[in-house]
């Protein structure tokens, strides 16, 4: 079971691993495409927009759970980013 750091909600921007974010299954479409395209432009000039996170509950694998930025994160991965940055 993981657990996520107690941090106040709000504005706080970490770097978190990809692997450490578990995407849930209603964020709607995927384009493969559009991560691997995003993925290499953060690759090349770093990530402009953060994506948005949640502390994942008691019970979840992950210590994260996603909120918004499915391409980026999956973009990140793509092109093997140790770290993304993220709004709690």
């Amino acid at each position: 079971m993981a657990t996520a750091p107690k941090i106040e909600a709000g504005n706080a921007v970490l770097a978190l691993s990809p692997h450490d974010i578990l995407v849930g299954d209603r964020l709607g479409a995927f384009h493969p495409d559009k991560a691997a395209a995003l993925g290499r432009m953060m690759a090349e000039d770093g990530q402009i927009v953060p994506i948005i996170v949640r502390a994942s509950g008691p019970r979840a694998a992950l210590p994260w759970t996603l909120v918004a930025g499915h391409h980026r994160l999956e973009g990140g991965k793509m092109e093997q980013l140790a770290l993304i940055d993220a709004i709690v």
